[in-house]
């Protein structure tokens, strides 16, 4: 579970970094509420970073995709050599994001598995269309 505290008053989040403790404690929890903060920090960062450098790569399509020139065809082939490109990276980066994900939660795990699973990427991330505001969708059976 991540806690974000802008969502949360400072009192319930004291109150729950408290129980966390306690469960970890206890043998309740495989991880403590600061290694939870930890991984948290490096899935924000790691999202962060590909937020900044497709945002630094879309500075100058932005002024390309503003001033489309008379011939639309032609302007539309341009931009459309330039989109592809930026959507297969992110892909790759949202990708890479939920293997971290995905692989901290099995590390965490007390025990194995009690069975072979898999992840399966669906909508935009299947497509590879992924965008830096994609959700990661996990689901369980």
């Amino acid at each position: 579970m991540t806690i974000r505290e802008g969502e949360i008053s400072n009192k319930k989040l004291q109150n729950r970094k408290f129980e966390v403790q306690m469960m970890y404690w206890k043998g309740e929890a495989i991880i403590s509420f600061e290694e939870q903060e930890k991984l948290n920090k490096l899935f924000k960062n790691h999202l962060q970073e590909t937020r900044n450098l497709l945002h630094k790569r879309l500075h100058n399509t932005k002024e390309f995709a503003a001033t489309p020139p008379a011939d639309t065809a032609e302007w539309i082939r341009e931009f459309s050599d330039v989109v592809p490109p930026l959507s297969i990276d992110c892909t790759q980066r949202m990708l890479k994001l939920s293997n971290m994900i995905m692989e901290q939660s099995v590390a965490y795990q007390s025990a194995k598995p009690p069975c072979a699973f898999s992840a399966v990427a669906i909508g935009s991330m299947a497509k590879g269309e992924a965008t830096p505001y994609s959700d990661l969708v996990l689901v369980s059976h």
